[in-house]
């Protein structure tokens, strides 16, 4: 297994989400992976291992933070924010959309998402669920490509060592169909209750201490990229969804691990 591929946790962890048993494991440490590079770490491992294991979806990764081992410490010290298996986008509030989202931020490459049939709706998030490499596509040198595509021909090693600011543009290349709209977006960061599809918090400020509130960290005045889930150290337990995150931020990756996979990711565990 090549060195980029080793996976950084101890143990396999178990955790329920919404009545069904799910296998999670720390697939890379904290301040070790840029916000897009999640994805084809994970795809170049699976390509490698004959795996299908697959970056921690918005549930999972809720049902992960919530539960005692994650806020206590325990098996996820390593582990305090990783980019949950989603996409998230929207605009100033009270603003209507444009035909793009467009997030910018000094030293990063801009990231933008095409609004579709959701243009002229306001104070909506756009939200995307199970993303691959084919929805992430890197503008390098005039060129456009997806994360896929230049997984296929630099490899994972070559891929992991762009430099941002060698890249003047990251897509999200989300047809409307796949975007599901969150209505009634906040337009601060406090506590709410969670979109039903999504999880993602909105509709009207509840009490922090109210059953299912969840936090949410959001940019001003818009923003696209994937939502981040996790605690801070000083903050353990916050239940924070953080919506954004840069390009450039450096944070760790949690993987679901298929019933069919815990074997081959145990033996793997057990390497020195």
């Amino acid at each position: 297994m090549g060195a980029q591929n080793r996976i950084d946790g101890k143990s396999l962890f178990r955790t329920n989400v919404g009545g069904q048993q799910k296998n999670v494991v720390v697939f890379r440490a904290d301040d070790s992976v840029r916000l897009f590079e999640a994805h084809p770490l994970v795809e170049s491992f699976n390509r490698e291992n004959g795996t299908k294991l697959s970056v921690a979806s918005h549930d999972t990764a809720h049902a992960v933070v919530t539960c005692e081992a994650f806020r206590g410490g325990g098996i996820f010290r390593s582990l305090s924010l990783f980019a949950a298996d989603a996409s998230i986008a929207y605009d100033m509030p009270g603003k209507a959309l444009d035909k793009n989202i467009v997030f910018s931020r000094d030293g990063a490459p801009d990231v933008v998402l095409p609004t579709g049939r959701f243009k002229g709706e306001k104070d909506v998030a756009l939200v995307a669920l199970r993303l691959t490499c084919a929805d992430i596509a890197y503008t390098l040198e005039g060129r456009t490509r997806t994360l896929g595509e230049l997984l296929d021909s630099i490899g994972i090693e070559s891929l992991l060592a762009i430099k941002l600011e060698a890249v003047s543009e990251i897509q999200l290349l989300l047809p409307d169909n796949r975007l599901i709209s969150v209505p009634h977006f906040p337009d601060n960061g406090c506590y709410y209750l969670p979109h039903a599809e999504t999880g993602v918090p909105h509709g009207q400020e509840v009490r922090w201490d109210q059953d299912g509130a969840r936090e949410l960290g959001r940019a001003y005045p818009s923003y696209a990229g994937l939502i981040v889930r996790g605690h801070y150290p000083d903050y353990c337990g916050r239940n924070e969804v953080l919506a954004f995150c840069g390009a450039q931020m450096v944070l760790g990756v949690l993987v679901e691990v298929p019933d069919a996979d815990v074997g081959k990711v145990r033996e793997l565990l057990n390497k020195p």
